[in-house]
């Protein structure tokens, strides 16, 4: 087994077990009792990468404020033609994921515009994060590590407690056929 160290900072890559299992060599199953058994570990390395790359809430939040507060109208022109990218706002530029265009021609083969269609963000979807914040903490949302260590810690207890119960019935039956 690699070392916990190694596990957690593939796992921070992306936090999700397979991909880390994949990346690692190793079973999801694996990966996933690691990083529930050293969730104290992982928030340590996770708040020591925050802090080298200057992360925090505060940026988080602003980051996150800034998405919902943008305007369509800063990244086109008063006719409603698309800016050229270099001309948007950093917070445009760094939000949007896709954009499709779309030349419009008459039958006669003239061009008549462009169409385009930028791909944002919901604004729905960033109000909910913005909720989660750990600042903010509108939804009170427990810790998702935490919250699934206890999940699995449940089932095990669950499972000791039936093989504690089919040893006992076994037992009870040598006995009883004796």
């Amino acid at each position: 087994m690699l070392p916990t160290k190694t596990i957690i900072i593939s796992y921070l890559e992306d936090m999700s077990y397979s991909e880390t299992a994949k990346r690692l060599n190793l079973s999801s199953a694996e990966v996933k009792l690691e990083i529930l058994n050293n969730a104290h570990k992982v928030r340590e390395l996770s708040e020591l990468r925050d802090i080298r790359l200057q992360i925090d809430s505060d940026w988080v939040l602003n980051e996150l404020h800034g998405m919902y507060k943008a305007d369509i109208k800063d990244i086109h022109t008063d006719d409603g033609v698309l800016l050229p990218i270099s001309e948007w706002p950093e917070v445009w530029r760094t939000m949007v994921s896709s954009i499709d265009s779309k030349t419009i021609t008459s039958p006669d083969g003239t061009m008549m515009g462009t169409v385009s269609k930028v791909k944002k963000p919901d604004a729905l979807s960033l109000l909910k994060m913005i909720g989660d914040h750990t600042d903010i903490k509108a939804f009170n949302k427990k810790d998702d590590l935490t919250t699934e260590r206890d999940d699995v810690l449940k089932e095990l207890q669950n499972g000791r407690e039936r093989a504690k119960a089919l040893n006992q019935t076994k037992q009870l039956e040598i006995v009883s056929n004796g």
